[in-house]
């Protein structure tokens, strides 16, 4: 029997999931140093009995309430595991509570041991002691004093600026460690409470099981959505961090599908609507947005069991068949357990004897629960393997989400729910002999170490090579090292500017379709567009990101090349936010940022694979598209073109930003 000597509590700060309304309002009556130190007896993971008064630290206490299956929580466990460590000899101990439903002892014991969490790990039933206490959230902590009295209750750091993000790269704000500071040296703690950032609490559903042939229910409609929308990753060894294969798991995550997804945050898809027609688009219909929500408003009935679809199933090994020839990384990496993603880059040295033409390449993900993207870059000097050489570690990292040299071209990428297909009759990558080809991989780390050895598969042309695939960039002149004497950007992006503007403009020297689009900017880009206007004044909408998201980066390829004739202009507007009003800002307070290859500072590309509409009629004429002749054409024709000289960043639109 579990019992409680427990106050009335302070009111919820953050807009999560409350047991019941009567208690939150009895804890809004409460202030937070009314609050008493739980007592009783609780059961741990392992079955053993846990005295709450007994198991109290001489100078303080830490309920961390925790879940099996919350990203944001587990990705805090080590520094739970450091904190509790650190804190024992100073008379602070923690205790970690489970109160969500679905997560029984023997599912919270596991996780235990699968993230080696060091501290007694309670379940509280039904969450009754999370309600008591005004705990909404995974993970949130709430702090006593030595006498027994709540001093802090919230979130851990700042490190997270929202739930469905990555974690900031900077953060500041260190909550917990600065109350168990001065608890340990027996300072005054003015009691305090802050928002928690995490994933609600599951309480017991009382989802309807009956079936429903008239409303929306789970087996006809809902299951359809969550195949084609979302099982691709939230899946038994998926990169999600629960599965939505089954009625019990949805409703599980009921409130978290409607928000998630009327506020199309997911499935993940940063592109705007109607600016280009992409392949692979995760986008819902507003049609089955409103199945999910009609479904939860319902009581979320389940529906018979004859009409529920099979779950999605994933291809193992190569989607476009056996490659012709596979490369691996050329070693195991282990990830950390915690910290900001990391973009990782690994060289592997293809040995080719001569030039390789390519007509597809397919990158198999070495750990999808970690791999959070892959592009393939090609580096055919060598640079790559000094980078790799001066890191002790395998691969090596650089800033900014560039490979650390200037790639003559990108193979290819991948993310989640991606499929590779081939590129149009004709064309071809090359891949020079002796090239290394570097895989940049974005980890996201999942709060234990992981292991990943990404594997490429190249399927070589079939046929006699015609068209050559190429890349080429909307880029300020010092991303052209023929171009460095030419002034970029003089002026900072000021700081406390929200919306600071620049833009660059382009003209296309020849006939050429394009196969791709990949913005790119850093930690305060705010949005990334880029027009095309033809010849004869037809404005073709390229590619549109609204809310940029440094940690969503990928390639975004075309459902069919865009043709764009002789001397289309093409136009990129950027606008960054660097006001402290922007959760991603790493600078706090704000401070002037300049232009650099540094994660801090900023960037404005876009980068457009592209393809000549003319079929090339012998080797020479191919290798007139190979990488030095494009560039000094492309760069020429800005510089001497008929539209005059290469065109500069436009001042900031509007006053100050």
């Amino acid at each position: 029997m579990i019992s409680y000597a427990l106050a009335a509590m302070v009111a919820t700060i953050s807009a999560g999931l409350p047991a019941s309304e009567s208690a939150n309002k009895d804890v809004a009556a409460t202030k937070l140093d009314q609050i008493a130190a739980p007592a009783g007896e609780m059961i741990t993971s392992i079955g053993q009995t846990l005295d709450l008064e007994k198991a109290a630290g001489r100078k303080g206490t830490v309920l961390i309430f925790i879940s099996t299956e919350c990203p944001l929580s587990n990705g805090y466990l080590p520094t739970v595991n450091r904190l509790a460590k650190e804190y024992a000899d100073k008379g602070i101990e923690f205790i970690g509570v489970d109160p969500n439903e679905g997560q029984p002892f023997k599912k919270i014991e596991q996780h235990r041991i699968r993230y080696g969490i060091t501290i007694p790990v309670v379940r509280d039933p039904s969450a009754h002691l999370a309600t008591s206490l005004g705990i909404t959230h995974c993970p949130e902590v709430i702090v006593f004093n030595s006498a027994k009295k709540a001093v802090y209750r919230g979130r851990i750091d700042d490190r997270y600026p929202r739930r469905g993000g990555a974690p900031k790269q900077v953060f500041h704000v260190h909550d917990l460690e600065d109350v168990l500071t001065k608890l340990s040296k027996d300072q005054a703690v003015d009691p305090y409470v802050t928002e928690a950032i995490g994933c609600p609490i599951v309480m017991a559903s009382h989802a309807s099981s009956t079936p429903d042939s008239s409303s929306v229910n789970f087996t006809r409609d809902v299951a359809v959505v969550l195949k084609k929308h979302c099982q691709e990753c939230h899946r038994d060894g998926g990169i999600g961090p629960f599965s939505l294969t089954n009625y019990d798991d949805a409703v599980l995550w009921k409130d978290d599908l409607v928000t998630f997804t009327e506020n199309k945050s997911m499935p993940p898809w940063k592109l705007v609507e109607g600016h280009g027609d992409f392949q692979n688009a995760r986008r819902m219909t507003d049609q089955e947005i409103g199945i999910i929500s009609s479904w939860v408003k319902a009581g979320c009935p389940k529906g018979n069991d004859s009409d529920m679809p099979e779950p999605l199933k994933v291809v193992e090994g190569w989607k476009l068949g056996k490659p012709d020839v596979v490369l691996q990384m050329l070693e195991p990496y282990e990830l950390a357990a915690e910290g900001p993603d990391e973009y990782r880059h690994f060289v592997i040295p293809t040995n080719f004897d001569k030039d390789v033409y390519i007509n597809a390449i397919e990158i198999n993900a070495g750990n999808p629960r970690v791999d959070h993207h892959v592009i393939v870059f090609l580096d055919p000097h060598g640079v790559s393997e000094k980078l790799d050489a001066a890191d002790p570690s395998p691969g090596y990292i650089t800033s900014g989400g560039f490979p650390g040299f200037v790639a003559t071209g990108m193979l290819g990428g991948w993310a989640p729910g991606n499929v590779s297909t081939p590129l149009p009759p004709g064309a071809v990558r090359i891949i020079p002999k002796g090239s290394r080809i570097v895989l940049q991989m974005h980890y996201h780390k999942s709060g234990k170490t992981e292991i990943d050895q990404t594997k490429v598969g190249l399927y070589l042309a079939k046929e006699e090579p015609k068209r050559l695939v190429r890349d080429i960039a909307i880029t300020p002149p010092e991303a052209v090292p023929m171009l460095q004497n030419v002034p970029f950007l003089a002026s900072k992006i000021p700081a406390n500017a929200a919306n600071f503007t620049v833009g660059e403009t382009m003209y296309v020297p020849e006939d050429i379709e394009i196969i791709s689009a990949r913005p790119h900017m850093h930690l305060i880009g705010k949005e990334l567009k880029v027009t095309a206007t033809l010849p004869d004044g037809t404005k073709k909408e390229l590619v549109y990101i609204k809310n940029w998201d440094f940690n969503w980066q990928e390639n975004y390829y075309y459902t069919k090349p865009v043709f764009l004739p002789k001397d289309t202009k093409l136009e990129l507007t950027a606008v960054f936010d660097n006001s402290a009003d922007n959760p991603a800002n790493p600078n706090m307070p704000p401070k002037p940022v300049a232009w650099g290859e540094g994660t801090t500072d900023e960037m404005a590309f876009c980068f457009f694979e592209l393809v000549p509409t003319k079929d090339a009629t012998s080797k020479k004429e191919l290798e007139h598209a190979a990488v030095t002749s494009f560039l000094k054409r492309w760069i020429g024709y800005q510089l001497n073109g008929p539209h005059g000289k290469l065109s500069k960043f436009l001042p900031p639109k509007g006053s100050k930003g």
